[in-house]
């Protein structure tokens, strides 16, 4: 099956934004970064919808820009809209968890995820040019099973519970951020843990990205190296 063209602006807690295209449809998802950021790396006026996960400033801090000044059509949860304060601007389309809609030539379905925000969510985009992704970031767990057919991974993988300790130890991380980030974040031993869970879901998946990697309590080289020994296919850390 074809893949979908990827392209990983930027991803960690300073900002999150990601270009998906399908050959016809251009997808923005998240909207992290400064829009000259954005518009640097891919052309705004071909930009067809923006996602957003959740309301946070490390993705959405430009959802209003992209909107009001760009024409560009927002696709979030009406808990994330009334937080960014968007609701009422007609591009915002309110979307619901596990109820699909089409933006152009995708198929969205949201989905539910577990993050300290109003209502986040995760999303299954499917191509009618081929391709199924799955993104899921700011979750510190994913309440469904990878779908039949998927082609693309994009999950987080936050901080190793480990590094996390030791962080903490040496007084990087402040101890109150622990159960934060235990119920806010996804880790590389709950991810290794689903991804095995799901191990008979990976039959068409061709691509493996990790994303949003903490800098203070992840290794990206140790995700890399333990997700690839587990699942046996290729894995980039963005």
């Amino acid at each position: 099956m074809p893949m979908l063209d990827i392209q990983t602006l930027a991803s960690g807690s300073s900002g999150n934004a990601y270009v998906i295209r399908d050959g016809v449809t251009t997808l923005l998802l998240e909207a992290g970064i400064p829009v000259k950021s954005i518009a640097r790396r891919v052309s705004l006026s071909t930009v067809d919808a923006c996602l957003i996960s959740h309301e946070h400033g490390d993705h959405a801090r430009v959802a209003a820009d992209l909107m009001v000044k760009y024409s560009i059509d927002l696709y979030a949860s009406r808990g994330t809209l009334d937080a960014l304060g968007l609701s009422d601007d007609y591009r915002a389309h309110p979307v619901k968890a596990e109820e699909q809609c089409s933006i152009g030539t995708f198929n969205v379905m949201p989905l539910h995820m577990k993050h300290d925000a109003a209502e986040p969510l995760g999303f299954i985009l499917s191509s009618a040019h081929g391709g199924k992704l799955l993104f899921a970031t700011d979750t510190y767990l994913i309440p469904y099973k990878i779908p039949r057919g998927t082609t693309t991974l994009m999950l987080e993988c936050n901080y190793s519970l480990d590094l996390l300790s030791q962080s903490i130890s040496d007084g990087v991380t402040d101890h109150r951020q622990r159960d934060r980030l235990r119920f806010s974040h996804m880790s590389l031993e709950y991810l290794l843990r689903y991804l095995s869970e799901n191990r008979d879901r990976l039959g068409a998946v061709s691509e493996v990205r990790l994303i949003h990697a903490s800098s203070r309590n992840g290794d990206r080289e140790l995700f890399k190296r333990k997700v690839e020994e587990l699942i046996g296919l290729p894995v980039s850390v963005e």
